[in-house]
C-alpha cells in the first residue's frame, strides 16, 4: 500500500520509511561482509587487498546516483505537494537519464585506462592483475548500480518505501549466492566476485525499472520529448539537482578519498598484507553509518512534500523526529562500541 504523504502523521511516515530503508541499508551491508568472507577465505589475502583498492569506484557511482537521487526526489516532493505531478515525473525522468549518462561515461574512462586507475587508487604491481580483473567486471555493472541506486530515492517518494528494501534484500541474497556458485564450484576467483556483484545490481535495477514504468502511484516516468524537449531547460532542473544533492556525493567522494589514502599509507607501511587488513575494517564501518543514514534518506521526502505545500508545522516536527532519533542512535552506537572495546580488553589474556 502506497503511504498517504497527505494525511498521515509525520512520525507515522517516518516509522514507516524508517525501518524498511534500515533493513535494506542492512542487507546491503551484510552482502558486503560475505563478500570479503568468500574471497579472503577461498582467493586469498591479495584478492581482498585487491577489491579494498577498486572499491572507491564503486564508491563514486554511489555517490552520482545520491547526488542526483536526492536533488530529484526533493524536486519532486515539492511539484507533488503542489500539485504539479508532470513536472515531477519530468524531474525523476531527467535526473535517472543524465545520472546513467554521466556514470556510463565514467566507466568508459575506466575501461580504457584500467592499469592507470589502477595505480592511481593504491595499486601494486603485485596487486595490478587482481585489481584489473575486478575492476573490469565491476565498472561494466556501475549504470546498472546507479538505476539501482538512485532509482530507489524515486520509489520511497511514491511511497513504497518496502519495495525499495525489497530491492536491496533481493540483490543482496542474489550476491551472496552467485558469489558462492561463481568463488566455489565454478573456482572463478574475484572475478566471480565482480560478476557477482555486477548481476545483482542487474536484477536490483530491473526491478526498479519495473515498479517506475508499471506500478507506480503517484509518479510514473516520461517521455523523452517531455524531459528533453523544452530547450536547455533540462539543463537548468539538472544544475538545480546537482546543488540539491551535492552534498550526498561530497560525502561518497570522502570516503573514496579515505580508502584510497588508507591503500597508500597500509600498502607502503605493511605491504599487500597490510591493505588486506585495512579492507577488513573497511568492511565492517558501513554498519555504524547506515544508521544515520537511513534516517536522513527516510525523513527527506516527508520534509520536502510538507515544505512544496507550505505545512511549515510538520516540517518542524519531522526534523525535531529526525534530530532526536539521529542523537539517540549515535549515543546507543558510541556506547556500544566503547562497551565492547573494554569488554575485548578486559577479556584478553
Amino acid at each position: 500500500m502506497s503511504l498517504d504523504f497527505d494525511h498521515m502523521s509525520p512520525g507515522r511516515l517516518f516509522t514507516k520509511m524508517f525501518f524498511p530503508t534500515l533493513l535494506g541499508m542492512f542487507s546491503g551491508s551484510v552482502m558486503n561482509i560475505t563478500d570479503g568472507m568468500f574471497v579472503g577465505q577461498r582467493v586469498g589475502s591479495d584478492a581482498l587487498a585487491a577489491i579494498n583498492i577498486a572499491a572507491p569506484v564503486f564508491m563514486l557511482v554511489t555517490g552520482i546516483a545520491l547526488m542526483f537521487g536526492i536533488g530529484a526526489s526533493v524536486r519532486a516532493s515539492i511539484s507533488l505537494a503542489q500539485g504539479r505531478t508532470k513536472e515531477a515525473n519530468r524531474e525523476i525522468t531527467t535526473s535517472l537519464l543524465v545520472a546513467v549518462a554521466v556514470v556510463t561515461l565514467l566507466s568508459a574512462i575506466i575501461l580504457l585506462n584500467l592499469d592507470t586507475m589502477a595505480y592511481l587508487f593504491g595499486s601494486t604491481d603485485r596487486l595490478l592483475p587482481l585489481v584489473k580483473e575486478y575492476m573490469l567486471w565491476v565498472t561494466v555493472g556501475m549504470p546498472a548500480s546507479c538505476v539501482l541506486f538512485a532509482g530507489m530515492f524515486y520509489v520511497r517518494l511514491d511511497g513504497a518505501p518496502k519495495f525499495a528494501m525489497w530491492c536491496e534484500i533481493i540483490g543482496a541474497g542474489l550476491n551472496i549466492v552467485l558469489d558462492y556458485i561463481f568463488i566455489y564450484p565454478l573456482d572463478m576467483g574475484i572475478m566471480g566476485a565482480a560478476i557477482a556483484s555486477s548481476l545483482s545490481c542487474l536484477v536490483g535495477a530491473l526491478l526498479i525499472m519495473g515498479y517506475l514504468i508499471f506500478f507506480t502511484k503517484r509518479i510514473q516516468l516520461c517521455s523523452l520529448r517531455a524531459a528533453f524537449g523544452r530547450g536547455t531547460r533540462w539543463l537548468q532542473t539538472t544544475w538545480q539537482q546537482v546543488k540539491l544533492g551535492l552534498s550526498g556525493f561530497l560525502g561518497e567522494v570522502a570516503i573514496s578519498l579515505m580508502l584510497v589514502l588508507g591503500n597508500y599509507v597500509f600498502g607502503s607501511l605493511l605491504g599487500e598484507s597490510g591493505v588486506a587488513a585495512y579492507s577488513i575494517a573497511c568492511y565492517c564501518s558501513p554498519l555504524f553509518f547506515m544508521i544515520n543514514n537511513a534516517i536522513a534518506q527516510s525523513a527527506q521526502p516527508i520534509i520536502s512534500y510538507d515544505y512544496g505545500a507550505r505545512r511549515w508545522e510538520r516540517v518542524r516536527h519531522t526534523l525535531r523526529l529526525v534530530l532526536t532519533v539521529a542523537i539517540v542512535c549515535s549515543v546507543a552506537m558510541t556506547t556500544l562500541i566503547i562497551f565492547l572495546t573494554m569488554f575485548q580488553r578486559n577479556d584478553s589474556p
